[in-house]
């Protein structure tokens, strides 16, 4: 799970609560789900946990931020 950390996550068609071409950058691990910061809100917070398996359903890992 570490893995995401340090890492920017694309969500080019978006998921049910994500819309189509978000971007987070994950900063963290909690249990098996991710804290990300998001470039936009969503669902009113840029900053929100999400499950691991949503982002290796639906994310794509596009760059790593130094």
């Amino acid at each position: 799970m570490d893995y995401f950390v340090g890492k920017i996550i694309e969500f080019p068609l978006g998921t049910g609560c994500i819309p189509p071409r978000s971007r987070c950058y994950c900063y963290a691990v909690a249990g098996d789900s991710l804290c990300v910061i998001f470039s936009e809100p969503i669902l009113g917070s840029c900053e929100l946990k999400i499950h691991v398996d949503v982002v290796k359903k639906h994310g794509i890992i596009n760059e790593e931020r130094h």
